[in-house]
C-alpha cells in the first residue's frame, strides 16, 4: 500500500507540474447527497460536467467520521474506456485520492456523466459532510491548459433502518366493547426501545389487564416490558429492556392498544399517536415526525343520528301528505304525525323506538293513501254514474227534435259519452263534462222555450184579429145565431185574456171561434 501510495502520489505530482493555467474553460467534479442506512453498503456516484473534453482528472475525497471507505470499491464510470485506468490511495491526511490515468492520454467520452464510483459503510448513526477538493482536469483541446474547480460538499444522512405505522386510519366502535388498534414496525435494526405519546378522545379509554394497559405481541420478549402512564391528558407509552433484549422478528404488529367506549364518547373522535422514538442495540435512535391518526366513529351514535334524520324526513313527508286535508283518514294521520314528533323530541328515545316510530308513521301514511285512493274511486264512480244519468236525461230531452238547438244538444251529448266512455278520464273531467252537458241541456230548454214563446205569441195575435173579426161580423144583430157567435165570442177573449192559456188552448180557442162565425154565415 505505501508503494502504491508513493508512485500516485508521484503521477499526481507529475500531472499537477505539467497543467498550465486555467483558461476560459469550466468543469466541476460533484457528489450528491446521500442518504442509507447503518450497516448497509453504498455507491457513492462522482459526477463530471464540463464544458468540452478533458483528460487525466483528478480528486481527493474527504469522509466524515464514522463513514468508511469499502477499499478496493472503486470502478470506472460511463465518461470512461477500456484505456482509462481509476487509481485511488490513501493520503496521510486521510483523503482518498482519485486519479484517471491512460498512457494515450484519452480523453473522457463525454462532458457530462458518471465519472467513477465507489462505495462506502457506516455501522451507526450520522449526518456529515463528503468534501471533494484539490480537483483538476485538462483539456482534451489543449494539454497546456486545465481547470481547477473549487472544494465542494455533499450532505450524508445514515439512519437506522426501521419505520412504524399505524394501519388503520378509521374504525366503527359501539360503547362497551372493547376495540384494538395495532402499532407496526418494520425493521432490520435491533430495536430495543420505543416511546411514543398517545391522546385519546373523550369517553375512550385503555383496558387494564394483568400484563398492563397495552398489547404485547409474540414480537415483545419476555424481558421487554412496555406501559403507559397518563399525565396532562396525554399517555406516555414506553417499551424498555433492562438488557437490551432486541424486538423479535423485522415486520408485523409491535403491540396492540386495547381500549373500550362509554356512552360519553360523541359520535367521533380522534386517536393520536405522536412523538415516536425508537432506539436500537447500539445506542442508535430515530425520532418520526409521523403522526398517526384513527378517527373512532360511534356507531350507536351514528345509527340513531340517521334514525332521527329518517323520522325528521318522515314527518315532512307526511305533512306534505296530508296537508289541509280534514277528512277523517286526514286525523288519524296527524295523530301518527304527533307521535312521532314526541319519539322524534324525547331525548332518552333509543335507536329502536326511534326506528319503530318511522316505521309506524310510514304504516299511517300508507292507510291514509289507501283512505284517499278509495275515496277517490267512490267520487270518481259517483261522477260516473251522474253523468251517464244526465246523458239519459239529455236523450230524453232531446227526442226527436232536429231544430238548430237540437243539433247542438246532440253534439254536447255526444261529447259527453265519449268522456263517460274514457277508462282514464279522471274525476274532474267527468265533472267537467256533466257541467257542459248540463249548461247544454240549459241552451236547449231556453231555445225550446222561447220558440213555445213565439208560438203562443202568434197564436194570440192570430186569435186577437179573429175575435175583431167576429165582432164586426156580428155587429148589432141580436138573433138568435148572433147570440151563439157572442158566446163564442166571449169564450175566445176568455181564452185570449188567461195568463195560463197554452198555444194549443189558443188554437183551439181559435178554430172554435171561426166554426161559430161560419155557423152564423150560413144561419
Amino acid at each position: 500500500m505505501k508503494l502504491f501510495t508513493k508512485t500516485l502520489s508521484l503521477v499526481a505530482l507529475l500531472l499537477l507540474a505539467i497543467a498550465p493555467k486555467a483558461n476560459a474553460a469550466t468543469g466541476d467534479i460533484t457528489i450528491d447527497d446521500i442518504k442509507f442506512n447503518a450497516g448497509d453498503t453504498y455507491t457513492v456516484e462522482v459526477n463530471l460536467t464540463s464544458s468540452e473534453l478533458i483528460i487525466n482528472p483528478q480528486f481527493d475525497v474527504v469522509l466524515p467520521a464514522g463513514l468508511q471507505f469499502v477499499q478496493d470499491s472503486q470502478a470506472t464510470g460511463g465518461l470512461l474506456s477500456r484505456r482509462h485506468t481509476m487509481n485511488v490511495a490513501q493520503q496521510s491526511d486521510g483523503s482518498y485520492r482519485f486519479v484517471v490515468v491512460s498512457s494515450s492520454n484519452a480523453a473522457v467520452n463525454a462532458t457530462e456523466g458518471v465519472l467513477c464510483t465507489f462505495q462506502v459503510t457506516a455501522a451507526n448513526i450520522l449526518n456529515g459532510e463528503i468534501a471533494i477538493k484539490n480537483k483538476s482536469m485538462v483539456l482534451n483541446s489543449d494539454h497546456s491548459a486545465s481547470i481547477t474547480p473549487e472544494n465542494t460538499t455533499s450532505k450524508v444522512d445514515v439512519d437506522i433502518d426501521v419505520n412504524v405505522s399505524v394501519p388503520a386510519t378509521s374504525l366503527e366502535v359501539t360503547p362497551g366493547e372493547q376495540f384494538s388498534i395495532n402499532f407496526d414496525m418494520e425493521n432490520t435494526a435491533k430495536i430495543c426501545g420505543l416511546q411514543a405519546d398517545l391522546t385519546l378522545p373523550e369517553g375512550v379509554t385503555l383496558v387494564e389487564t394483568v400484563d398492563g394497559n397495552i398489547g404485547y405481541t409474540d414480537r415483545i420478549p419476555d424481558d421487554v416490558t412496555i406501559d403507559a402512564t397518563l399525565k396532562d391528558g396525554k399517555w406516555r407509552i414506553v417499551m424498555t429492556s433492562l438488557t437490551n433484549t432486541p424486538v423479535v422478528g423485522t415486520e408485523g404488529t409491535l403491540f396492540t392498544l386495547d381500549l373500550i367506549a362509554d356512552e360519553t364518547m360523541d359520535i367521533t373522535g380522534d386517536v393520536v399517536i405522536s412523538g415516536i422514538v425508537v432506539s436500537a442495540t447500539n445506542g442508535d435512535g430515530k425520532y418520526f415526525d409521523d403522526v398517526f391518526t384513527v378517527t373512532l366513529t360511534n356507531k350507536a351514535a351514528v345509527e340513531k343520528a340517521a334514525a332521527q334524520e329518517a323520522l325528521t324526513a318522515e314527518i315532512e313527508a307526511a305533512k306534505e301528505l296530508v296537508g289541509e286535508d280534514e277528512s277523517e283518514a286526514a286525523t288519524a294521520l296527524n295523530e301518527a304525525i304527533a307521535a312521532a314528533q314526541a319519539a322524534l323530541d324525547k331525548d332518552e328515545a333509543t335507536t329502536e323506538e326511534l326506528n319503530a316510530a318511522t316505521e309506524a308513521l310510514k304504516q299511517a301514511e300508507e292507510t291514509y293513501q289507501e283512505a284517499v285512493e278509495a275515496a277517490a274511486a267512490a267520487e270518481k264512480a259517483a261522477a260516473e254514474e251522474a253523468l251517464n244519468s244526465e246523458i239519459a236525461a239529455a236523450n230524453e230531452l232531446l227526442g226527436e227534435d232536429a231544430t238548430e238547438a237540437g243539433e247542438a244538444l246532440k253534439e254536447a251529448v255526444a261529447a259527453a259519452q265519449a268522456v263517460a266512455d274514457n277508462e282514464e278520464a279522471t274525476t274532474e273531467e267527468l265533472n267537467a263534462a256533466l257541467e257542459t252537458l248540463k249548461q247544454a241541456e240549459e241552451t236547449f230548454n231556453e231555445a225550446k222555450e222561447a220558440e213555445a214563446a213565439a208560438e203562443k205569441a202568434a197564436a194570440e195575435e192570430t186569435l186577437t184579429a179573429e175575435i175583431a173579426a167576429a165582432k164586426e161580423l156580428v155587429g148589432e144583430d141580436d138573433s138568435e145565431a148572433a147570440t151563439a157567435l157572442n158566446e163564442a165570442i166571449a169564450a175566445a177573449q176568455a181564452a185570449l185574456e188567461s195568463e195560463e192559456a197554452t198555444t194549443e188552448e189558443l188554437n183551439a180557442a181559435l178554430e172554435t171561434l171561426k166554426q161559430a162565425e161560419e155557423a152564423f154565415n150560413e144561419a
